[in-house]
């Protein structure tokens, strides 16, 4: 078992993806692990809570919040206001983007604020260590040829 522990904030409308990581997480060291399932509840939880990593799952999370403008898709400015005040609540905190394995990195490459990208199809056994490197706790990933503290081919 891991001697760290990060908390760590799961930003997902997926049912299945939290209590798949769950075990995962907490054999890593990255627990405790909450779960919110939407933008709205997220900037709730960041008011009370102090996550080193959050994880911001792209997929269903309807970026449909008062404070971003509405007429954006996650491509544009809703995903960068997000990420922005996602940072601004947080500015300690890693915050990884969870993609579809069809999004490639470099469309999200250009996001401030974000660590890194991490896709959906990523055996879940390799999750917590591609995180942990992000946060500088660990060896590289065996296939991160894109740059240091990648998760899936993204810098920071």
């Amino acid at each position: 078992m891991s001697q760290h522990s990060t908390h760590t904030l799961l930003i997902s409308s997926d049912q299945e993806l939290p209590s798949t990581l769950y075990g995962h997480f907490v054999r890593n060291g990255l627990a405790p692990l909450t779960i919110v399932a939407g933008v709205p509840a997220a900037f709730d939880m960041l008011s009370r809570i102090a996550p080193r990593l959050i994880l911001l799952d792209l997929q269903d999370i309807g970026l449909q919040h008062p404070t971003l403008p509405s007429v954006d898709t996650w491509k544009g400015g809703e995903l960068t206001h997000l990420c922005n005040q996602i940072q601004l609540m947080r500015p300690d905190a890693k915050l990884v983007l969870v993609t579809a394995s069809h999004i490639s990195p470099t469309i999200l490459a250009g996001y401030e604020g974000v660590a890194g990208i991490i896709n959906r199809d990523t055996p879940l056994g390799a999750w917590p260590g591609r995180l942990l490197y992000l946060l500088g706790e660990g060896s590289p990933p065996a296939n991160s040829a894109a740059g240091p503290r990648t998760a899936e081919g993204r810098g920071s």
